[in-house]
């Protein structure tokens, strides 16, 4: 029998005697208070422990970020009381790729590089790696979204001037979110594609009747190698080059240059014979690497390309190449300029391009191996739905553990709805236990991995195991997820039924009891246990680590002479008692927690000694308090908050439902979403209005809201100066606030302020009496 030593620089308070804890078959007698089963995200004290700043510590600690989250396409930094500290987005970044480099190039190399251009970047942004040691290559990531544009600029002059570039330089696209299914969207390819060379075939007819009998049959069969031809009648004319008697003519269209003669009279039935078969002559005689130098060259002209693949087997009769800029403005440009022009050296016929939008997911192989059968169903249906195409890429080195999953398409608006459809499946399946998240702290220890790995091959399923979020997600087979959901759940029933014995000391005998029903009434008849004899009394407590503590707390009479909830002002019912010294209720501090809505109810603060503590709760220990679901709900809120009263810098995506969030700027920027692969300008908050300029498209669409603006004045309707929401004023004072961004206005000059008395005390010093009221 092993002895637990309390935990270090706590003593453990008086007790009438020492517990004892009994799992399985095995019993394990530890100190009070110090049970050796625990919830990772649980305090070890015997009352759940809220830590909170303290006043020297908590202006210093509350800039200090704790948690990280992934939310709304953005890398959200948390500080104490769940309060948003900072947002980093993709788009707020730059990363160029630099090859080329001899074998033994280091970072200040390439730093010497960067300064040579005019970029001074620190050591700390370079990294160089490789797949193979004598072709290394250095990645360089800036802070600033026009990095990359400025030092591809300065290398591509040297390039036009002659002048022999160092190393190559290349974009990097920037990945959006950093969990192991983050996407990667690539903006910058179109496809364009053009006419092969084709010519008119003319077949001649004796009589009308024979020409129209003709067509009529050859147009049942319009497929001559491999090309669908256009079969028509043309009007009666004379024989070619002579006088002679009627001519009657039928036309075969897009007939391949390659075609001989031979072979149009062996596709010609018989009893559709012509007197005489006339080549036409071709629409363009440009050879295929000339017409690919040609579109290639055109494309040129609005930016430098970094790929261009031409497939001349796609189609008989088209011509399909891809073409990848340097940067997405310029893919942007392309197809807006380029799309539908007429190319006078391929006889005339229009250029197509087309955006081509792809996504990339990293995932996990023992992932991918789980979901492979659903992914091939989703590529069949999307394939069908709107022609978006998948691909895996699995790495060679047999130690990689991620792969990269594609999925391409010319229509943004099908690759969108793909992406929707395979990030469900790549989120997997939440193990719920009831209404609540399944978790228990087992599982973050390494037998509670080696559990995992044994019974997911057992099961032909994978458990994703996240340890920040203390949940499991499950992926494999809707019968496999149900297997293994039962097993983890069974295995956590088991581990939460742990017998804790509670010998009972001579002071409490008298009064055992007493205390006994309340535990009874607190935890239920069929978790506590009562027994008696002449030698001995104890209570035995079959159930939780929560159970346990609850009677402890009453055997210690903590229930009975501890302080009111500083929310509920009534006996805690599961007592926290915080770092300052307050006690509140689990179900009042979670509700405290789950009301905030408002810019004054983050960070989350103490409201003990009637809402004058104001101390900060740490991250850690609101954390350990709340559900998982409940903890990440808050964080969630924070930055809805946060995003909410802040319009001058962030905005919410402008497609209706969208969630992701992008900073804003005054200067046109656009960004893609990485949600819905929307082109947003973040100066108008609008879809991307390329071709005009902020203030030409603010014209055009403020053409027609002259009534409106008429009625907004009818009606004392002005817009919010912070957020631009319309505000309507029916009565009351002039002192307004924004229920979207919580300003308070002057509604007389519209100024905004930060708080109520600074709006009255505004319209006191500036507006005559009885105009500011």
């Amino acid at each position: 029998q092993a002895f637990s030593p309390p935990a270090k620089g706590r003593t453990p308070a008086p007790a009438p005697s020492t517990p004892v804890e009994i799992e399985a078959s095995t019993i394990n007698y530890c100190p009070r208070h110090e049970p050796t089963t625990r919830h990772p995200c649980k305090s070890p004290a015997s009352e759940n422990s809220i830590e909170t700043n303290t006043d020297s510590e908590s202006s210093a600690e509350i800039d200090l970020v704790t948690e990280t989250r992934d939310f709304g396409g953005a890398l959200v930094k948390f500080g104490s009381g769940a309060q948003v500290l900072d947002l980093e987005f993709p788009s707020d970044f730059s990363a160029v790729r630099v090859s080329n480099l001899p074998s033994r190039c280091d970072c200040r190399m390439i730093q010497k590089f960067l300064w040579s251009h005019g970029e001074g970047v620190e050591l700390a942004c370079i990294r160089i790696h490789s797949k193979n040691p004598a072709l290394p290559m250095a990645d360089v990531k800036v802070q600033d979204p026009r990095f990359g544009e400025r030092l591809l600029a300065k290398v591509n002059v040297e390039k036009d001037q002659d002048r022999i570039a160092k190393f190559y330089v290349s974009l990097i696209q920037m990945k959006s979110g950093n969990e192991a299914s983050a996407n990667r969207i690539q903006m910058r390819s179109v496809v364009c594609s053009w006419f092969k060379p084709s010519r008119i075939v003319y077949l001649q007819y004796k009589s009308r009747f024979l020409a129209r009998d003709a067509v009529t049959g050859l147009g049942k069969n319009p497929y001559l190698c491999g090309r669908n031809v256009q079969v028509t009648l043309q009007d009666d004319t004379y024989a070619y080059l002579h006088k002679g008697p009627p001519i009657h003519t039928v036309q075969i269209m897009n007939v391949d240059i390659n075609t001989p003669e031979l072979q149009i009279w062996e596709w010609l039935h018989r009893d559709y014979r012509p007197v005489k078969v006339i080549l036409g002559r071709c629409s363009y005689d440009t050879s295929d690497d000339q017409a690919q130098r040609i579109v290639r060259d055109t494309l040129r002209k609005l930016g430098r390309l970094d790929l261009w693949e031409v497939n001349t087997s796609i189609s008989p009769t088209k011509v399909k190449a891809t073409a990848r800029f340097e940067t997405p403005e310029a893919a942007r440009a392309a197809v807006e300029k380029l799309n539908g022009t007429r190319i006078p050296q391929l006889g005339n016929s229009r250029l197509i391009l087309t955006h081509l939008v792809s996504v990339k997911f990293s995932i996990l192989k023992a992932v991918l191996d789980a979901i492979q059968a659903d992914l091939d169903q989703l590529k069949a249906r999307i394939w069908d739905a709107g022609h978006v195409g998948m691909k895996v890429y699995i790495p060679k080195e047999p130690w990689k553990e991620l792969v990269v999953l594609r999925i391409y398409g010319e229509d943004a608006r099908c690759v969108a709805q793909a992406k929707v459809e395979l990030e469900c499946i790549l989120e997997g399946n939440l193990v719920m236990n009831g209404d609540s998240v399944a978790w228990h702290g087992f599982f973050a220890k390494p037998e509670g991995v080696h559990y995992l790995e044994q019974v997911q091959k057992e099961n032909q399923a994978y458990v994703y195991r996240d340890t920040r979020k203390c949940q499991f997600r499950l992926f494999g087979s809707a019968e496999n997820q149900e297997k293994l959901q039962d097993i983890i759940l069974r295995k956590i029933r088991d581990l939460s039924t742990i017998i804790y014995i509670i010998p009972i000391g001579a002071s409490l005998r008298d009064s055992i009891h007493a205390i006994f029903r309340r535990i009874v009434a607190a935890i239920g008849t069929e978790k506590a246990q009562l027994g008696v004899s002449e030698s001995s009394t104890a209570i035995t407590i079959t159930g939780s680590k929560e159970d346990y503590d609850i009677a402890l707390a009453m055997l210690d009479g903590r229930r009975a002479s501890a302080k009111a909830c500083v929310v509920c002002w009534t006996e805690p019912a599961k007592p926290m008692r915080t770092a300052c010294g307050h006690i509140y209720c689990s179900d009042c501090f979670e509700n405290q927690c789950a009301a905030a809505s408002t810019e004054s109810s983050i960070p989350i603060r103490c409201q003990g000694d009637a809402s004058t503590c104001q101390q900060i709760f740490t991250n850690e220990k609101i954390k350990s308090a709340l559900p998982s679901t409940s903890y990440e709900a808050l964080l969630e809120t924070s930055l809805s908050i946060f995003v909410r009263t802040k319009p001058e810098e962030f905005q919410y995506c402008c497609t209706p439902d969208c969630e992701h969030v992008y900073r804003t700027s005054s200067t046109g920027i656009v960004i893609t979403c990485a949600s819905c692969l929307a082109l947003i300008c973040t100066s108008c908050h609008v879809v991307a209005h390329d071709g005009l300029s902020c203030a030409q498209y603010q014209r055009i669409a403020n053409a027609g809201s002259a009534e409106f603006h008429a009625w907004k004045r009818a009606n004392n309707v002005k817009d919010c100066p912070k957020c631009k929401m319309p505000i309507e004023k029916t009565m009351g004072c002039n002192h307004m606030k924004c229920m979207v961004c919580q300003a308070h206005i002057c509604w007389v000059c519209m100024e905004v302020f930060g708080e109520s008395g600074d709006v009255y005390a505004h319209m006191r010093a500036v507006h005559p009496e009885g105009e500011g009221y």
